[in-house]
C-alpha cells in the first residue's frame, strides 16, 4: 500500500518474502498435515456398512445362485445357507462392484461396520483397498447398535431395516441406503439414494 518494494532489513523484494512464506506453506501442507492449526468443524463420526452401502452384494448374490433381486430380502428369503459356500469364493468377494465412486466421498468414514463372518477379513480389507475406499478400521459384528455406541459413532448408513431399528435404539442415528428391497419400510428423511446425503 505504501508503494514499498524491498524489505528495508533484507533488502529483499516482500514478493520474494511472500513467495518464499507460500512455499514453506506449500511443503508443510503436504509433509506435516498434523500442523494444520486452523480451526475446523468438528466432523462427526460416521460408519458406513459394506454390503449394499459400498458394495453391491445382493445383485452378485442373486446373480450367482439365480434368483431375481427380492422386493423384500429380510422377509422373503433366508441367504444364511447359501452364503457359507461362498466363504470359499474369493472371486466372488473380490469383484463386487462398488456402489459409489470413493474418490467422491465427502466425509471420512470413522469405520466400517459389517454382519460379514470375520473369516472375510482379509478379502473385505483388500476389496477396500482394491477400489481405494478411505482407510478405517473393519468391525465384524452382529450387533450394530452396540457397536456403534461402544465406539462412539454418531451416524451410521445400512441397508437393513432390522438393523436401522437395532442402532437407533442405541441412540445413534442411523440412516437407510435406499434399496429396492428395503422400501417396503417407511423412515421419512432417513431414507437416502446418495451416499453423500449424510452430510
Amino acid at each position: 500500500k505504501k508503494g514499498i518494494d524491498k524489505d528495508i532489513e533484507s533488502s529483499c523484494l516482500h514478493l520474494e518474502h511472500l513467495a518464499c512464506n507460500i512455499s514453506f506453506l506449500l511443503n508443510y501442507y503436504k509433509s506435516h498435515p498434523e500442523l494444520d492449526d486452523r480451526w475446523k468443524e468438528p466432523q462427526k463420526r460416521i460408519a458406513l456398512d459394506i454390503d449394499d452401502v459400498c458394495a453391491a452384494f445382493v445383485p452378485a448374490y442373486c446373480k450367482k445362485v439365480g434368483i431375481e433381486t427380492p422386493n423384500s430380502w429380510y422377509l422373503d428369503y433366508n441367504f444364511i445357507p447359501n452364503i457359507e459356500k461362498l466363504h470359499q469364493d474369493e472371486d466372488f468377494w473380490m469383484n463386487l462392484e462398488p456402489l459409489f465412486n470413493p474418490s467422491e466421498l465427502k466425509f471420512e468414514p470413522a469405520m466400517y461396520i459389517t454382519a460379514r463372518d470375520p473369516k472375510l477379513a482379509e478379502w473385505t480389507t483388500k476389496w477396500l483397498e482394491k477400489h481405494n475406499f478411505p482407510k478405517a478400521p473393519v468391525i465384524f459384528s452382529r450387533n450394530k447398535g452396540v457397536t456403534c455406541k461402544e465406539n462412539n459413532i454418531q451416524l451410521f448408513i445400512d441397508d437393513s431395516p432390522k438393523n436401522y431399528d437395532e442402532v437407533n435404539k442405541e441412540g445413534v442415528a442411523c440412516f437407510l441406503m435406499d434399496t429396492i428391497w428395503n422400501r417396503y419400510r417407511d423412515v421419512g428423511y432417513r431414507r437416502i439414494k446418495n451416499i453423500n446425503e449424510i452430510i
